[in-house]
């Protein structure tokens, strides 16, 4: 019996584990700052009372951002091949707003929230 070599497949990939945290925590955001849904006056998240309602929102969102992180990371990882140094630092940058969006209520991206007038649609 001789022992085999490791696929790359057999190896823990902590980036993987990082983009998952990270998409959960960028998807969470909205969530934890009251957003309410583009076009709607419906807020994400709701008052008292409304504990389920919350706890579903909160996993779905959770949900959502863990697969696209992860799917996001397996199809850079495909089209990357071993560069892992580039894998670290985007999983960690994802990571990283992830966390700052948490904490601050600062997320720097484009769509963090609608404003819409009666004339135009400004951000």
């Amino acid at each position: 019996m001789h022992l085999r070599q490791p696929k790359i497949r057999d190896t823990f990939h902590w980036q993987h584990l990082v983009a998952w945290l990270g998409g959960m925590m960028c998807f969470l955001v909205p969530f934890m700052e009251g957003w309410q849904w583009p076009f709607t006056e419906v807020a994400l998240r709701h008052g008292p009372g409304n504990f389920a309602f919350n706890l579903v929102t909160a996993i779905g969102l959770m949900a959502a951002g863990a697969m696209s992180a992860g799917y996001w990371w397996k199809l850079s990882r495909w089209l990357l091949g071993k560069e892992d140094s580039v894998m670290s630092v985007s999983a960690g940058l994802l990571f990283g707003l992830g966390l700052l969006g948490l904490n601050t209520g600062f997320l720097p991206l484009p769509c963090r929230r609608l404003i819409i007038t009666e004339h135009c649609l400004c951000l």
